[in-house]
C-alpha cells in the first residue's frame, strides 16, 4: 500500500490510500507539494531493497497526525475507501 499526501499553499492537506503493491498512478497536480510513502511490507520479489516507510497504516497515523482516538475509526474507514480525505485539522 501507499499513502499519498498533498499540501497546498492555502493550508489545506489531503491524504489518499492506494491499495496494492505497485507504485500508484498519480494525477498531475502542480498546485501542491506531494509525498508518497509506502505502508507495509510488499510481497513482490524484486531486485531492490523491499523496505517500507511505515509498517502499518496505524504507525503512519501515529507519526503524522494529531487525531483523537474517537475519530480514528471513521478516519480509517474513509481512508480505506480510496477517496481523498481532508487531513488539515489533524496536521
Amino acid at each position: 500500500m501507499y499513502i499519498e499526501t498533498k499540501f497546498y499553499d492555502n493550508g489545506k492537506c489531503y491524504a489518499k490510500l492506494h491499495k496494492g503493491f505497485g507504485y500508484p498512478q498519480l494525477e498531475d497536480d502542480k498546485r501542491c507539494d506531494r509525498y508518497i510513502e509506502s505502508i507495509g511490507k510488499h510481497n513482490v520479489q524484486t531486485d531492490y531493497d523491499n523496505t517500507c516507510d511505515y509498517d502499518s497504516l496505524e504507525s503512519w497515523i501515529e507519526d503524522n497526525l494529531l487525531i483523537e482516538t474517537d475519530d480514528i475509526i471513521d478516519f480509517v474507514i474513509t481512508l480505506e475507501s480510496g477517496e481523498w480525505v481532508e487531513i488539515t485539522n489533524f496536521c
